[in-house]
């Protein structure tokens, strides 16, 4: 599993010279220090509070001179885009150790779209408000996308708030079609503590769209205002396949989407753990029986673990053609059901359920030992935010709430 120590969010970098012509005048300079002290300040109230950014070793005032510097620069540099909008940013270069992008701390800069090159590795994309999306391409490595702000209303990107391309045409009930040419998958990839937001309208499709992948993990990010027009939204969506992904505290609420969905590619080892999903109204004209929350096809190893799915919709694991038999633990969850199918040939799922608080009784599956169904659970304070089982009793769901994090943009 991804390390986020690998990608430096909590290196301080190096200081240094800042580029000729792009300095912050003396009265900015103390106003971003300024900001950036009270928000560290406000943070520090927080159960999870990430770490300070680091300074700025160079500043630039565009986002190609940004690009080239980062391009060649080393490890633990920062490099910062002076407060404005700019037009879109594409990144590149292989880099021993981490070097972030961001704004100047303190500051605030929107870029219009971020695009990473094939083959890039160790960059981390921190602090920006990004519309559009970012979007990886065959090979990156050791890519963060860290307290960014993903709006899909915005100009930019390709339809997707974070996605990478790439493509593995031997992957088991992988899509198929004339002249595939499988590429190198997109590794070690950390989508931490973003917000993400506006997608399903015009041509967008999904908050995190992932092909052929290995090593991810997406954590502490609030995904919401997910709007399904046809375009088969989801909050995370993989396609082609990979292997090890920590899906955790993720803030998934208010939205027309499947909230975590595998399909068209066998995965394995897969971890859904400790997530919070709240008012998912799926489309009913489109999807008029409902979409699933959590939604598994053909996933060796998977473990869904601590999860409060209280968004109206169910959880289902699917078994059709796998090429090896699919297993899962689902422990100590509470979520209205889960069930499990098993058609189209191949080996059925393997469940080990136990310790869930069901709203209704599972009909595919023996709940397992511990579980109970509570048809209405009572929460610690559900109209501020709060989804904690009141008491403890039974140990199920999730033990935190969102007030206890800093989504998106830190502004330190």
């Amino acid at each position: 599993m991804v390390a986020l120590a690998a990608f430096g969010l909590t290196a301080c970098g190096t200081q240094g010279a800042h580029d000729s012509g792009t300095m912050l005048s003396p009265m900015a300079a103390r106003a971003a220090h300024a900001a950036a002290t009270r928000d560290r300040a406000a943070a520090a109230r927080l159960r999870y509070a990430p770490p300070p950014s680091p300074p700025c070793s160079q500043m630039f005032a565009s986002t190609a001179a940004a690009a080239a510097a980062l391009k060649t620069a080393g490890a633990g540099t920062a490099i910062c885009l002076s407060p404005g909008g700019y037009g879109p940013l594409a990144l590149a270069g292989r880099h021993a150790g981490t070097v972030t992008i961001e704004p100047v701390p303190g500051t605030a800069a929107r870029v219009q779209g971020v695009t990473v090159a094939p083959g890039a590795s160790g960059i981390a994309i921190h602090d920006l408000a990004i519309s559009g999306g970012v979007t990886l391409q065959a090979g990156d490595t050791h890519i963060a996308v860290d307290h960014d702000d993903i709006d899909g209303e915005g100009p930019g990107g390709q339809g997707e708030g974070v996605q990478a391309i790439s493509v593995n045409c031997a992957a088991p009930n992988a899509p198929s079609y004339p002249g595939c040419a499988s590429t190198p998958p997109d590794s070690d990839i950390a989508i931490v503590g973003n917000r993400i937001h506006g997608y399903g309208r015009g041509h967008s499709e999904d908050a995190i769209h992932l092909n052929n992948w290995e090593d991810v993990t997406i954590a502490d990010n609030d995904i919401y205002d997910l709007e399904e027009h046809g375009n088969h939204t989801d909050a995370m969506q993989s396609v082609f396949g990979g292997h090890h992904m920590l899906f955790e505290r993720n803030y998934e609420h208010d939205n027309q989407a499947q909230g975590f969905f595998v399909n068209d590619g066998d995965a394995a080892e897969v971890t859904v753990n400790d997530n919070l999903f709240l008012r998912n109204d799926n489309e009913p004209r489109l999807y008029p029986g409902g979409e699933y929350n959590i939604q598994v096809f053909d996933t060796t190893g998977l473990t869904i673990t601590n999860n409060t799915v209280w968004d109206g919709q169910q959880d289902i694991l699917r078994a059709e053609g796998a090429s090896e038999t699919p297993t899962a633990t689902v422990s100590h969850n509470l979520e209205r059901s889960l069930n499990v199918l098993h058609a189209g040939g191949g080996p059925a799922y393997r469940v080990n359920s136990h310790d869930n608080v069901f709203a209704e009784a599972p009909w595919s599956i023996r709940p397992g030992a511990g579980s109970v169904v509570v048809p209405k659970p009572r929460f610690v304070d559900p109209a501020a935010g709060d989804y904690r089982l009141r008491g403890g009793r039974p140990r199920a769901g999730v033990d935190w709430q969102p007030s206890e994090y800093l989504y998106g943009p830190t502004g330190y």
